[in-house]
């Protein structure tokens, strides 16, 4: 960085001659005037000012030459001695640190390529007498100094000088282009520093930067330079440029969305394409070829690589997140050099606890192993049990088996971080883990399973950037269980711990994503299924991950929820064009596992009903003008209980009751919530209905939709909820006709069970007469 060395009035000058390129948006900037009746200030313009500390500086170019001046300070006189520093390669490490007159560089990165000084003593640097006044440049390359121009004059090649000692003194000069190498434009940073010294160099009596050490005695080592991240036509210094440590990179950093190689979307108006660091802040897609050093993708924000583009990385790219929102890469292109994630990890369960707390997540750069990763990231929880360890709370789920794997000690230190792969884990108190790996840029495949204890498969976002949520859902829809279709997403909760987003969610919320490195649950229909990641729905995006109290809240057709003094569940009913009282694959989800947890809310399906708890069930689009929806409840008894309408975009004429059949009460949710104490404890459903009916129409329902009859396959069991009324019995039917089974029904209870173990699988017609209400319903045997 060290080629020839100006002097200090020169940095003010140059940044001035860039503030008025930017104001006044010329194409070509105003020319320095030799004429020594003419003041720097007319020369120049008052935005070609870039400092004024004890001395004025200037800086301004144009297509051919540099041009720099100074005021004040006595310009004949032979103390007065005016030097400027220039790196014509801010972002390498070539150049000169040798100082001059008892001035060096600390740096241990960008040195001065060039610098030059002006002079008025008749014995410096071996030039004659008769020569005065005279620039004189140090190559810092060659190691030699050159005489560049003489008092007053013009050397007819590339430099000039002129000087004034009335009032305070004035110099300015210009230096071509050429003779620095250097060619400007928009993505070519340049750094000088600017000072004054007296002839006997040991006293500095003006600098710039002022970040420099202060003025005073020298022997001084200057720390910092200015940079212009731009020295295209047009731009004007005095508003670009900022200072910087000769120890640091240029710094780009983005000041609005768009292109990369537009001058306009960066802060001082340079375009990064050789060198320096890079701080992304907005929606940035690279359309330009670029080499850097580091670079620093913030949390929601976002680049993508235009396809045949190369983004080549010097030192580091690094994807910062935060607790609720992730930067997305998108590369189309390709990028060379080291690429890292910083995923945001949730907190581990607090010790003594089984539930709540933890993460799920995904490997969003791939190909690391874990014994890489776990010593790049020292807050994953490990240490013994019973004994043996360490154990780290890092793993896969084994669908085998239905549980969980731990990592342990140096075993899993081979296995990688594979694209599309979730794992369970836990930060220490809530933070990230750094991925260091590749960026996957193609679709992605992998396995699922439906075994023999589970059909639960942890799989994940396998790219640094947001999928479409409905994208992912329809590439896969057949992969998926029919009652558990879609995506379950670990929310951190103690209870109500699953997020469940299926197509009835992803219509209601067009524009859905999942965060880079998500990691989530899905059921397989097939004993050996494939789940597939299409490149072609990675987006960007700012949204939250699934953990709970970082989303904002989502707002559903209705949410129904449950809750007491210490939790709460909640399940939701939507109502679309593309879906039945019936089953609707892909809309109507189970609870996570198909069980209900011993507290919870979930509904039953209002037609052809097998008894599956329902997180998500989804009708017609118009069935809320009169529907009765079966709700099951699980809670202890003695402890008080609220059900709440959490969430609601119904027209405002439909009308949603809670009816508890066994208190003989109807509440409308729409303007209040049922609270109770239960004397016994609550188990599936029977007791309670949710009611939607349109005040503005006649609409009754029919006592039979307060009885549920549906099938229990695992212990070929029927299963009738609901209060009867006096005398109940039930008759079986086969489809010619026959009575196959006849069983007396207790009416005082709410659930009750027929036992069908002894009938063929099959269809059949179970007939309840309970009082004045006869019911028929159509079950199937398996």
């Amino acid at each position: 960085m060290q080629q020839n060395y100006f002097n200090l009035k020169t940095k003010l000058l140059s940044a001035m001659l860039f503030t008025i390129l930017l104001l006044n948006g010329q194409n070509t900037p105003h020319s320095v005037s030799m004429d020594p009746s003419e003041s720097n200030m007319s020369a120049f313009g008052s935005n070609g000012t870039i400092a004024n500390s004890v001395t004025t500086f200037y800086t301004h170019w144009d297509t051919n030459y540099l041009y720099i001046g100074w005021s004040e300070g006595r310009t004949n006189y032979s103390s007065d001695m005016y030097y400027v520093a220039i790196d014509t390669d801010p972002n390498s490490t070539t150049g000169s640190s040798n100082t001059i007159e008892g001035v060096g560089f600390s740096s241990t990165k960008a040195l001065p390529d060039y610098y030059a000084v002006y002079e008025n003593n008749t014995n410096y640097y071996g030039l004659p007498t008769s020569n005065g006044n005279a620039i004189e440049f140090y190559n810092g390359t060659s190691g030699s100094w050159n005489f560049v121009s003489r008092n007053g004059g013009d050397d007819g090649i590339s430099s000039q000088i002129d000087f004034q000692d009335s009032p305070n003194g004035e110099v300015r000069m210009r230096i071509a282009w050429a003779d620095l190498g250097f060619t400007p434009g928009n993505n070519k940073p340049i750094g000088i520093s600017y000072w004054t010294n007296n002839s006997s160099g040991d006293y500095m009596w003006s600098r710039y930067p002022n970040s420099n050490p202060s003025t005073g005695s020298t022997n001084i080592l200057l720390t910092h330079q200015i940079i212009f991240n731009s020295t295209g036509s047009g731009i004007n210094p005095s508003t670009s440029f900022y200072e910087n440590s000769y120890s640091d990179n240029t710094i780009y950093s983005t000041i609005a969305n768009g292109s990369w190689n537009t001058s306009s979307n960066w802060e001082y108006n340079g375009i990064p394409t050789s060198g320096g660091d890079i701080s992304v802040n907005h929606s940035m897609t690279q359309d330009v070829d670029a080499t850097i050093d580091n670079m620093f993708v913030n949390s929601s924000s976002n680049l993508t690589i235009n396809s045949g583009i190369t983004l080549t990385i010097n030192d580091q790219l690094t994807l910062q997140s935060i607790s609720d929102s992730y930067p997305s890469l998108i590369s189309n292109g390709t990028i060379t050099g080291t690429v890292n994630y910083e995923r945001y990890v949730n907190a581990a369960a607090e010790s003594g606890t089984t539930t709540g707390g933890n993460d799920l997540i995904s490997a969003p750069l791939t190909g690391q192993t874990f014994g890489d990763f776990k010593t790049a990231n020292p807050n994953i929880l490990s240490g013994n049990i019973d004994g043996v360890g360490p154990y780290y709370l890092f793993g896969p789920f084994d669908t085998a088996n239905n549980q969980y794997n731990l990592y342990y000690d140096t075993d899993d230190d081979a296995s990688t971080l594979n694209a599309g792969k979730g794992y369970r884990t836990g930060s220490d108190g809530g933070g990230t883990y750094t991925f260091t790996g590749d960026v996957e840029t193609t679709d992605i495949s992998i396995n699922i399973y439906n075994g023999t204890q589970s059909n639960w498969n942890l799989i994940g976002n396998p790219y640094p950037s947001y999928i479409s949520l409905s994208d992912f859902l329809t590439q896969n829809a057949s992969q998926f269980d029919s009652y558990s279709s879609g995506v379950y997403g670990y929310n951190g909760e103690n209870s109500n711990s699953w997020v469940i987003w299926n197509n009835a969610y992803a219509l209601a919320h067009p524009g859905t994503v999942i965060a880079p490195g998500q990691g989530f649950f899905v059921s397989s229909i097939n004993e050996e299924g494939t789940i597939t990641f299409d490149a072609d729905s990675r987006t960007t995006g700012s949204s939250d991950d699934f953990i709970a109290n970082r989303n904002p809240e989502v707002v559903t057709n209705m949410t129904l929820s449950l809750s007491n003094t210490s939790s709460s569940f909640t399940t939701d009913i939507y109502f679309t064009e593309f879906t039945s009282l019936g089953l609707d694959s892909g809309y109507d989800s189970s609870l996570f596992g198909g069980n209900a947890p011993a507290f919870a809310v979930y509904t039953h399906l209002v037609a052809d009903n097998t008894g599956v708890p329902l997180a998500i069930q989804s009708l017609g689009e118009t069935d809320y003008n009169n529907v009765t929806i079966p709700v099951g409840v699980n809670a202890a008894q003695g402890e008080q209980l609220t059900f709440s309408m959490t969430a609601n975009t119904l027209p405002s004429n439909i009308d949603i009751h809670l009816e508890d059949t066994l208190e003989n009460s109807s509440t409308l949710l729409n303007s209040t919530d049922y609270i109770l104490t239960p004397s016994t404890d609550l188990n599936g459903t029977g007791r309670f209905y949710l009611n939607f009916s349109n005040s503005t129409l006649s609409t009754l329902n029919n006592k039979e939709d307060k009885i549920n009859i549906y099938t229990n396959n695992q212990n070929k069991t029927i299963i009738i909820s609901g209060v009867l009324e006096g005398f109940a019995i039930t008759n079986i039917y086969d489809l010619q006709g026959r009575i196959v089974k006849t069983s007396q029904l207790i009416n005082s209870k709410v659930s009750q069970t027929v036992d069908v173990s002894m009938l063929s699988n099959g269809v059949y017609i179970v007939e309840l007469n309970s009082g004045s209400l006869t019911k028929t319903q159509k079950v199937i045997l398996r």
